[in-house]
């Protein structure tokens, strides 16, 4: 739950694309290596076992690659010759029977250490998650502000969704990748060190023309292709978040349109990177043949002059097709590694963030509060360097435990500043705010807003039973609790035409619920831990006359004994409030507190609050047609009364105008008589 903050600016200014993410630098790519290795040492042993299980299976395997040269220089030779033949058939059945071995054995392990890579992977994202998903929660109302909804899930969970399938696909493959290369060169400088550097000249130019030509370009377009998928992802969010005025105002097709040109740019981005990946494979697969075709070549001229048996020149062939190989495909992987490493950045930044509101150290548990809250001389700014951007001046309020006290005025008055800075959502620029006599400040922040109960405007239910939402605060509570908070409520009014009752599973923001009926379901969320203070924030303006009045007898039994903080256009809402806070904007456009006091007070002494007053019970003139009341003949009268009250003039339709008819003239009205019938 998060009071609902006002706009720092007067323009509605539309959603904005994610800001661009650049290529991680090298420096950055050894700052995000080290991250991503931290999370990796929480369950190092496993991956050192991981690991070495991983490099046992790569050398067996090598080691089966190396019977070749026994089987073809030792064993065939002596089965072609009948004296030997039994002895050779004896040795190539062994030799046959020991590379079965070596293969059974070792793609075991290969199973067994893919399985425990792709576990530890796991772990790993679950644990990144949930340290992203705590980083978020603690940040404050203007880091939700900037950063955007949209973002946030997108690197929550698209992000982090690179990163685990890196670790649980790449990096085994890559692993095998290194190891074989690694161990392959060892098995190579055994056979033939000449051969070996031969080869191992063709790898460095494979790896040259790959790091140093395609990569750097897959790596842009890797980024780039991030940041418009975060945009594309934040247009869809808005529109499916938007729907019903898209359809309203009939621009479904032209959002669509927008929506498609977004993801033609998405592709096109995806189009180049393949087109790169597809040639880093052509050049791979060219050098390698190339290089395989010039050590048959070398080994074949090796055999001929006696140097080389052919037995080697197979074992080498197959050595350097397992050390070629991994060069060939670590072109691509480090490819992945360049898109996880964007992704891990763009996770790591926002984990980084130090959250704007920080205890102290020593900050106090002070236990349950009475709500006694002063505001001393406090000043608050987004920007305190600005003092175009002070949102709220010198204002100086007191708030005695168990009062009812109302904030209104314009917006940008600075009404839900001065709530957001006693929760502490923000902190004062200049001043204090304390509760009990202890500075908002000096108080553990979880402690303080122990003390806080809240009802918003904008109700958010979560997916659960109503119970579930119920003891929300506090999750242990029992169905006494549960049922007690729904009294508070008045929810059993409508409990019973649930078809579960309590435990009636609620959709997405309380789908299946009426607005008046989500609204009481978030009075008794705010009941059950029994707040000291309550925040009401605008909590009956979106509901029907109705609806409201239900929520009203609720809200009055929610609030007593309670310090209780009104936020509210209906005036009409708060004139038994204890005390009314009138808040304006100086010349500057700071808000200021411009009277205090009791509502027949504030009529004749403020008039701030008399305008609102006014406002709030203008006039409205009635225009009724129908088959009883032909008005046309009143409408110049109408219009003038309209413009000279500045009242908005209602028209109230009855049914067709019998025009034949004949009746009295009254007031420029014809009632036409007859024509109505009980």
């Amino acid at each position: 739950m998060a009071i609902e903050l006002e706009p720092q600016s007067t323009t509605n200014e539309p959603v904005s694309s994610p800001a661009a993410v650049p290529p991680p630098r090298a420096s950055d790519q050894g700052a995000t290596w080290r991250q991503l290795l931290a999370y990796l040492s929480r369950q190092k042993f496993s991956w050192i076992l991981a690991v070495g299980s991983l490099f046992l299976a790569i050398t067996l395997s090598l080691l089966g690659l190396g019977l070749f040269t026994p089987l073809i220089d030792v064993a065939l030779p002596l089965a072609q010759n009948a004296a030997t033949r039994a002895d050779g058939l004896r040795q190539i059945t062994a030799l046959l029977v020991e590379m079965i071995g070596i293969v059974l054995l070792s793609n075991t392990l290969f199973y067994m250490t893919y399985n425990l890579m792709a576990k530890l992977a796991q772990n790993m994202i679950v644990t990144l998650r949930t340290d992203y998903y705590a980083s978020v929660m603690r940040q404050g109302p203007s880091f939700h502000q900037k950063e955007g909804a949209s973002k946030l899930l997108s690197v929550g969970m698209n992000d982090t969704e690179v990163v685990g399938t890196f670790f649980t696909q790449e990096a085994p493959g890559l692993l095998n990748l290194v190891g074989q290369l690694a161990l392959a060169l060892i098995f190579m400088v055994v056979r033939n060190w000449w051969l070996t550097l031969v080869s191992v000249a063709l790898a460095g130019f494979l790896y040259q023309l790959s790091t140093r030509v395609v990569v750097p370009r897959i790596r842009r377009h890797s980024a780039r292709y991030a940041q418009q998928f975060a945009a594309a992802n934040a247009t869809l969010n808005e529109s499916v978040t938007g729907v019903r005025d898209i359809q309203l105002f009939t621009q479904a097709d032209r959002t669509a349109r927008e929506f498609r040109a977004e993801l033609e740019r998405m592709a096109h981005i995806m189009l180049r990177n393949m087109n790169l990946l597809n040639l880093n494979g052509s050049l791979a697969y060219s050098v390698s043949m190339l290089g395989l075709a010039l050590i048959y070549g070398l080994g074949t001229l090796g055999v001929i002059s006696g140097s080389y048996q052919v037995g080697l020149l197979v074992s080498f062939a197959a050595y350097f097709s397992q050390f070629i190989n991994p060069i060939r495909l670590m072109g691509n992987s480090l490819v992945k590694v360049q898109s996880m490493l964007v992704s891990a950045q763009r996770v790591f930044d926002l984990i980084a963030l130090p959250p704007d509101i920080r205890e102290k150290a020593g900050a106090l548990d002070p236990g349950p509060l009475k709500g006694h809250i002063k505001f001393d001389n406090v000043t608050f700014s987004y920007v305190p360097e600005d003092i175009q951007a002070w949102r709220v001046k010198n204002v100086n309020l007191e708030i005695l435990p168990g009062e009812k006290v109302a904030f209104v005025g314009g917006s940008g008055s600075g009404k839900s500043t001065l709530l957001n800075l006693v929760a502490r959502f923000y902190d004062v620029t200049a001043g204090r705010v304390t509760v009990d006599g202890y500075d908002v400040r000096d108080l553990k922040l979880e402690a303080l807003r122990r003390n806080f109960g809240l009802v918003a405007q904008s109700v958010i239910l979560f997916h659960g039973t109503v119970a579930d939402n119920i003891r929300f605060a506090r999750p242990e509570a029992g169905m006494d609790a549960v049922k007690a908070a729904a009294e508070i409520g008045y929810i059993t009014e409508f409990l019973d035409k649930l078809e579960y009752g309590y435990d009636t599973v609620l959709g997405e923001l309380g789908q299946g619920l009426s607005g008046g009926q989500k609204q009481r379901v978030s009075i008794a969320r705010a009941a059950l831990p029994n707040p000291s203070i309550l925040i009401l924030d605008e909590a009956t303006s979106a509901l029907d006359p109705q609806s409201e009045a239900a929520v009203m007898k609720s809200l009055d039994r929610l609030s007593e004994g309670r310090t209780t903080l009104v936020i509210t256009h209906r005036l009409n809402t708060i004139v038994n409030a204890d005390k009314i806070v009138v808040l304006d904007t100086d010349e500057n456009g700071h808000g200021v507190v411009r009277a205090v006091g009791q509502h027949d007070q504030l009529l004749e002494t403020s008039p701030e609050y008399a305008a609102l007053w006014g406002k709030h019970r203008r006039k409205a003139i009635l225009m009724p047609i129908g088959p009883l009341y032909d008005t046309t003949a009143a409408l110049p009268t109408v219009m003038g009364l309209a413009r000279a009250y500045n009242a908005p003039a209602h028209i109230l339709d009855f049914g067709p105008i019998d025009t034949e008819a004949e009746g009295d003239k009254r007031f420029g009205v014809t009632v036409v008589s007859g024509a109505h019938k009980d």
